[in-house]
């Protein structure tokens, strides 16, 4: 069985926002990021994701996706700013939920650099 991860923002005492992350695949996934109305525009949602990716870079993963329902204009614009690409694969939500969602991913990790050939001044 993989992690299951909540990160929680906070304001004060008060829950403001979350975000899920699993690990049951590979890569592990964003769930459920979630802003409490009060604490929108304030960049809640961006720390939010921030912690999931450090989280995921820092145990090594190289990629980190998400789905996002098609139409959540919103949602595309936060994880486009944060730099989630489209990877063109399209779901249902559930097997009792029709409406569609787009599989998102953010690069991590590069590959190491390949050696370049020393050139030398002459």
């Amino acid at each position: 069985m993989g992690t299951r991860l909540l990160f929680v923002a906070e304001h004060g005492d008060r829950v403001v926002g979350c975000a899920g992350i699993i690990t049951e695949t590979e890569p592990p996934t964003v769930v459920s990021v979630w802003v409490n109305p009060c604490a929108r525009g304030r960049g809640t949602s961006d720390l939010l994701l921030a912690a999931t990716i450090n989280w995921a870079r820092e145990l090594g993963h190289h990629h980190l996706r998400l789905c996002v329902i098609v139409g959540n204009q919103h949602a595309e614009r936060l994880y486009l700013r944060t730099g989630f690409t489209f990877t063109g694969c399209e779901q249902r939500c559930a097997d009792d939920d029709p409406r569609m969602e787009r599989e998102m991913v953010i690069a991590l990790a590069s590959e190491p650099p390949h050696p370049t050939p020393h050139q030398g001044r002459g």
